[in-house]
């Protein structure tokens, strides 16, 4: 049995189908360092990277070469020699929050701080924020909750500003302890104006995370989907 073959089967166990997964509407890559499944990184070893990077309590920009390397992958390759895993790394003293590669100009852009979930991810973010005189709010709507009142069919991850309403991300079909869950909330590309990184999944067992850009919003938009980031645990 081949590693992609094993990893479909190991996600399989776990009650993880990726049927449902959501893909990025650009070519702007995105990717966090650590330790993943050998399938989930498609990144080249030693090319240059924009990190968001930590400074104290405020974000910024830097430079920095991204590495890739085999490892032992604790699920996938058991008790074998095999190494199918992937680490990415960065040399560096503080760990971006995530790496782009596909947006130019991003050095040097004062990068405005609302919200962080990092590096405690249990930590709850305000439902509403104001930013340069704009107010914006968001809504967790779930009419079907599931039988451990959870997030159930139909349950939608909504932001409202100007008038406007966004469903960010749904559950058409529900899913298994699905969350919606925002990790960091203010403005990445100095147009003013609010982004948001955030993890919504349809399933425990799935990390979905989702980069939304105001620069990228279509007209009837408040932020535009640019880039997912997507790893299982099992």
């Amino acid at each position: 049995m081949n590693a992609r073959r094993f990893i479909y089967v190991a996600m399989l166990s776990c009650g993880l189908l990726t049927t449902q997964a959501q893909s990025p509407t650009t070519t702007l890559q995105i990717t966090e360092t650590g330790s993943f499944h050998g399938d989930e990184i498609h990144i080249r070893d030693g090319l240059t990277w924009v990190g968001l990077f930590p400074n104290g309590t405020s974000y910024s920009w830097g430079s920095v070469v991204a590495h890739v390397q085999r490892e032992h992958d604790d699920v996938v390759d058991e008790d074998s020699n095999r190494n199918t895993g992937k680490r990415v790394f960065v040399h560096s003293k503080n760990q971006p929050l995530f790496l782009l590669r596909g947006i130019p100009n991003l050095i040097g852009v004062h990068v405005t701080t609302l919200f962080s979930g990092f590096p405690d991810s249990d930590k709850v973010a305000p439902s509403s924020f104001d930013l340069n005189g704009v107010h914006y709010e968001f809504i967790t709507r779930n009419p079907h909750p599931d039988s451990d009142g959870g997030l159930g069919v139909g349950a939608e991850f909504i932001l409202r500003a100007n008038g406007k309403e966004q469903v960010l991300y749904d559950l058409p079909h529900g899913g298994n302890d699905a969350s919606f869950q925002l990790l960091w909330v203010g403005d990445l590309d100095g147009d003013g104006k609010l982004d948001v990184y955030a993890n919504l999944t349809y399933h425990y067992n799935l990390s979905n995370r989702i980069l939304f850009l105001s620069s990228h919003a279509q007209k009837d938009q408040i932020v535009g989907k640019v880039a997912v980031f997507q790893t299982t645990g099992c």
